[in-house]
């Protein structure tokens, strides 16, 4: 206790780290006898929630209770997902605050339109008053999106008020879903790239660059609704960052989205990307660049570094 009276900061951590998640999925373990990896199921609900309390207990109680007890990767991202379809008072307060205080939506915005480095200051009153929601974070001295549940579903909600106002003609869902029901995601990249050769000019160039990833969130969004499942990664510790991770019935596509600066960038880039790939124990990539070329060519190609890697130009 402080001898003085004023002033005294509140310092306690209320987020649960993975140390402690474990804790609380042990003593599930002993009654419930599930024969789970206890460390991998704690680091995986961390890295969706950031120790959220309340978003810890949501996903662990779905899957306890209607998801099958299916304590595994794949039974977190079915809880995600749950989770991100739902109404709870949770989101409702966050969008609310969102509509309601125009400086931390702008800020919101630059995070996830553009992935914006807004450097982490209290003295900011938009960034003060987003992490007193618990809605922004300080991650590497950056002001970031809290976790990775809250991002996405954010995305949603901005990809949805796009959708609105006809930012993109719909296409048919079944055009991209191959016969055994998995996800083309070739095909979602070439339409994709039509889409912008036929749609978008010279003089859309700012808003692309701003808006690129939202405007590709949009176009996949209606296609994977439903049964698939999309994240934006957060940014690791080198300041770099895999843009979206999509599963589609247990199948997992890495998707990097780049702005074009030459070649020797796009040579970069494919070697990050190769290193996520590896990180996540996958063969097969996508990099899709935004090239503001006037003499640019809208092309598709296969690069073979260790794993397998599919590039687009738009």
């Amino acid at each position: 206790m402080s001898p003085y009276n004023i002033a005294v900061d509140f310092n306690i951590d209320m987020s649960f780290h993975p140390e402690e998640i474990a804790t609380m999925l042990l003593d599930y373990e002993k009654d419930a006898h599930k024969g789970m990896d206890i460390r991998a199921i704690s680091e995986e609900l961390y890295h969706y929630t950031n120790g959220y309390p309340y978003l810890v207990s949501w996903l662990c109680k779905w899957i306890d209770e209607q998801g099958n007890r299916n304590w595994t990767s794949e039974g977190i991202r079915k809880a995600g997902k749950e989770l991100l379809m739902n109404r709870t008072p949770l989101f409702d307060d966050m969008i609310k605050n969102i509509e309601q205080y125009v400086g931390f939506r702008e800020i919101i915005e630059q995070i996830l339109y553009s992935g914006n480095s807004v450097p982490f200051n209290l003295s900011n009153s938009n960034i003060s008053l987003g992490h007193m929601f618990g809605i922004l974070s300080r991650i590497d001295e950056k002001t970031s999106i809290s976790n990775i549940l809250f991002e996405t579903y954010l995305y949603d909600y901005f990809s949805s008020l796009k959708l609105q106002k006809g930012w993109l003609n719909r296409s048919e869902k079944s055009q991209f879903i191959k016969e055994d029901g998995h996800l083309d995601m070739v095909h979602v990249l070439d339409r994709f790239q039509a889409l912008m050769k036929a749609e978008y000019r010279e003089e859309d160039e700012k808003f692309i660059e701003s808006q690129g990833r939202l405007l590709f969130l949009c176009f996949l969004n209606p296609i994977i609704n439903g049964t698939g499942f999309y994240y934006v990664e957060p940014e690791t510790r080198s300041s770099s960052r895999m843009d979206i991770v999509v599963t589609y019935l247990e199948e997992e596509f890495v998707i990097e989205l780049k702005i074009w600066h030459g070649e020797q960038y796009r040579k970069d880039g494919i070697k990050q990307l190769n290193g996520y790939l590896e990180s996540r124990e996958q063969r097969k990539g996508y990099l899709v660049s935004f090239s503001f070329l006037k003499n640019k060519e809208y092309k598709a190609g296969y690069v073979v570094v260790k794993h397998f890697c599919n590039t687009f130009d738009c």
